[in-house]
């Protein structure tokens, strides 16, 4: 996967995030009905430092949210560097994956998938 790919068609997305879910149980043609019905982005290379608040902030110039999970330590309960966000509907979620892949945000450039 290249993090240079700023654009990204519907059927990208399906293939992106085939490489992130090697573990789940339903057969193949179940998962890509469910990847391709998805609002959910993965948000990775966050600053242990960004709050939910600026997910929020940022995310939402691509629509509205429906919520944010921040990926916590477990033996600390903070921050880890990544979250998910969810979206209401797929358009806003793949605005946000097309426009806001490459952001700059706490100093980190953060990916989407």
């Amino acid at each position: 996967m290249s993090k240079d790919l700023k654009i990204l068609s519907s059927d990208s997305y399906l293939e992106l995030s085939k490489d992130q879910s090697q573990h789940f149980s339903a057969d193949n043609r179940e998962h890509e009905k469910l990847l391709k019905e998805s609002c959910t982005l993965y948000v990775g290379n966050l600053s242990i430092c960004t709050s939910e608040e600026q997910i929020f902030e940022l995310f939402s110039r691509c629509g509205d949210i429906r919520n944010v999970f921040m990926g916590l330590d477990k033996s600390k309960k903070t921050p880890c560097g990544f979250c998910f966000v969810e979206y209401y509907n797929r358009a806003d979620a793949e605005n946000a994956m097309r426009f806001l892949n490459g952001t700059i945000l706490d100093d980190h450039t953060i990916h989407t998938e």
